[in-house]
C-alpha cells in the first residue's frame, strides 16, 4: 500500500486523521464554519419547534418583526467607539421586542373586544404580540454567534 494510506490509516506514527485534518481550512475558516453552523442549529430548533406544534405561520407576523429589527438597527447605529455593532444590535433587539409587546398589549386593550371581555380575539392577539419578544431573543441569540 502507498505511504497515503498508512498516513491515512495512522499506521505511520499511531495518529487517527479525521476528516477536518484533511481539509486545507486555516483555523479561521474553522471558526467561521462552526458559527454559521450554530446559526443553522438555532434556526432548525426553532422552525422544528414550531413545525411540531402544528405549523410555521402562527409564528409570523411582519409588524413585530420590523419593530424588532428597526430598535436593533437603532441601537446599533448609536454605538460609541469601541463598541461592537453586532452585540448593540442583539441587545437593541431584545429591547425592541420588550417593546414591541408593550406596543401590542396597549393595542390589545383599546379595541372593543377586550371592553367585552371576547376571549376569541383577545388570546390569539396576545399570542401576536408575544411574537415581538421571541423575535428579539432570536436575534440576539444570532448575534451572539456571529460576535
Amino acid at each position: 500500500m502507498g505511504d497515503w494510506f498508512k498516513q491515512l490509516n495512522g499506521f505511520n506514527n499511531c495518529q487517527i486523521y479525521w476528516w477536518y485534518d484533511l481539509l486545507p481550512l486555516s483555523e479561521i475558516g474553522i471558526k467561521f464554519m462552526n458559527r454559521y453552523i450554530a446559526v443553522l442549529v438555532i434556526l432548525g430548533t426553532i422552525t422544528g419547534a414550531f413545525m411540531s406544534a402544528g405549523a410555521l405561520a402562527p409564528a409570523i407576523d411582519f409588524m413585530s418583526l420590523v419593530v424588532v429589527i428597526a430598535v436593533g438597527v437603532g441601537h446599533a447605529l448609536g454605538a460609541k467607539d469601541g463598541e461592537n455593532r453586532i452585540t448593540r444590535f442583539g441587545d437593541g433587539c431584545v429591547r425592541g421586542g420588550w417593546l414591541g409587546l408593550l406596543i401590542g398589549v396597549i393595542v390589545i386593550l383599546n379595541v372593543d373586544a377586550a371592553a367585552q371581555m371576547d376571549f376569541t380575539m383577545i388570546i390569539p392577539a396576545m399570542a401576536v404580540a408575544w411574537l415581538a419578544p421571541l423575535y428579539g431573543y432570536f436575534f440576539k441569540l444570532i448575534s451572539m454567534q456571529l460576535d
